[in-house]
């Protein structure tokens, strides 16, 4: 079983790794209620990233196509580019 201290540190590399920033560069979040409540490393990343609105600031990852689509461009079939004469 893991000390607080040592959940934490994994926390912190998990984190670190999905955002690219350290735990001490995010807000507060209820990090000891959520390693009480028996969550792993990883869930406690993912709670940790939930509750600080990570996910809400997050870009999808799109293809480029779908990001040109949600962009409003078309494809160069709808410009007929690929018309045959």
């Amino acid at each position: 079983m893991l000390t607080y201290a040592e959940w934490m540190r994994k926390v912190d590399l998990i984190v670190a790794a999905k955002c690219g920033l350290t735990m001490d560069c995010l807000p507060d979040w209820l990090s000891r209620d959520t390693f009480e409540d028996g969550a792993s490393p990883e869930e406690g990343a993912e709670i940790c990233l939930e509750q600080v609105g990570f996910y809400e600031y997050a870009e999808p990852e799109l293809s480029d196509a779908d990001a040109l689509a949600s962009a409003g461009w078309g494809t160069d079939e709808d410009y007929g580019l690929y018309d045959e004469a």
